[in-house]
């Protein structure tokens, strides 16, 4: 009984000593876990603080771009179709504002109507080559001395005396239409000393990809024109900065070791003697530099001894010549937005 009472207590002693070195064991392992645990919230934190620090920064970035979101307002020329008009410049505008994908449209007009041209009817085309517009809505705020229709008598139902414009996009030219009512009944231009009209409308537009490549129209935001190329005396090319976009120059964007070039029909920018013309031989780099937070203005560096030099509109005191020239500095006068060809 004795002998087997102390082999009983050994067994104990034995198995107390299994278990304490399990739970040495375990207590170490959850040691190890919990260094482990603070080595990682330590990086993790560390992380964070890089993470936040690169947020902060893209967040001062995108606060630089939108303070500098004065350069999306482009004031095109608009026309008055099918009659002769004198406009009082003071008075009138036409100014659009880019965000995003939406642009706001205000035309503002006061002048002279001297006369109507068949077939007379009331249209206006915004002279700038455009975006694709996808939809959109107008509402004439104001409208004297315009219309032959305002000597109508308005009859007991309003609705069908409202005026509203239509917009009609083919390729990149836009026509706003003036209609007595949303059946599309048309307007028609009247004689008019005293004519004024105030149109406001926002829509919607594809915008262009970024780092976008293909076919595009280059309008000048500060000059209010497109570049096109003018042959003079029968030599090469000269760009010029002109109203007259249809007939203008189609610049095409090509990606070249991972830069954006430029170039017109195979013809490369060449600057000579300070004209700068279009030539077969590509004597200097070109490239095309995308604006920060911007998807479609760019500026167009021509590079001579590797020292950039930006294409610039001049301005002329007399504003009758629209040249181009080169600018050490990108400044306002270098900013184009591009604009693709819509069929």
């Amino acid at each position: 009984m004795i002998n087997t009472s102390t082999e009983n207590k050994n067994e104990i002693v034995v198995s107390n000593n299994s278990i304490f070195d399990k739970l040495v064991e375990v207590t170490n392992h959850l040691k190890k876990i919990e260094r482990d645990m603070i080595i990682n919230i330590k990086e993790q934190r560390i992380a964070f603080s890089e993470l936040f620090a690169q947020v902060q920064d893209n967040a001062d970035l995108l606060n630089f771009c939108r303070s500098e979101s004065q350069i999306t307002i482009v004031q095109p020329r608009y026309t008055l179709l099918n009659c002769i008009s004198k406009k009082d410049y003071s008075k009138s505008t036409c100014a659009m504002f880019r965000s995003n994908n939406i642009v706001y449209l205000t035309i503002i007009f006061k002048g002279i109507i001297e006369g109507a041209l068949p077939p007379r009817i009331a249209e206006i085309a915004i002279d700038m080559p455009m975006w694709k517009i996808c939809s959109g809505t107008f509402k004439i705020e104001s409208l004297e001395h315009c219309l032959s229709i305002e000597k109508e008598k308005k009859g007991d139902n309003e609705r069908s005396n409202r005026l509203c414009a239509k917009l009609k996009q083919e390729g990149n030219k836009i026509i706003l239409k003036i209609n007595k009512n949303e059946s599309n009944i048309q307007t028609y231009w009247e004689q008019s000393n005293q004519a004024q009209f105030t149109i406001k409308g926002s829509f919607f537009i594809e915008p262009t990809p970024v780092r976008a490549t293909g076919i595009f129209y280059l309008f000048n935001i500060s000059s209010t024109n497109v570049v096109c190329a003018i042959n003079k005396n029968n030599s090469n090319s000269e760009l010029e900065l002109t109203n007259d976009w249809e007939t203008g120059c189609l610049f095409e964007i090509y990606k070249e070791d991972s830069d954006m070039k430029i170039r017109a029909k195979n013809l490369y920018l060449n600057n000579v003697n300070g004209c700068i013309k279009l030539e077969k031989n590509k004597k200097i780099e070109t490239e095309i530099i995308y604006m920060p937070g911007f998807s479609d203005i760019v500026y167009v560096v021509l590079y001579q001894d590797k020292r950039p030099a930006y294409l610039s509109w001049q301005e002329n005191e007399n504003n009758k010549e629209n040249k181009l020239t080169l600018e050490d500095e990108p400044t306002t006068r270098a900013q184009f937005i591009i604009i693709p060809k819509l069929n």
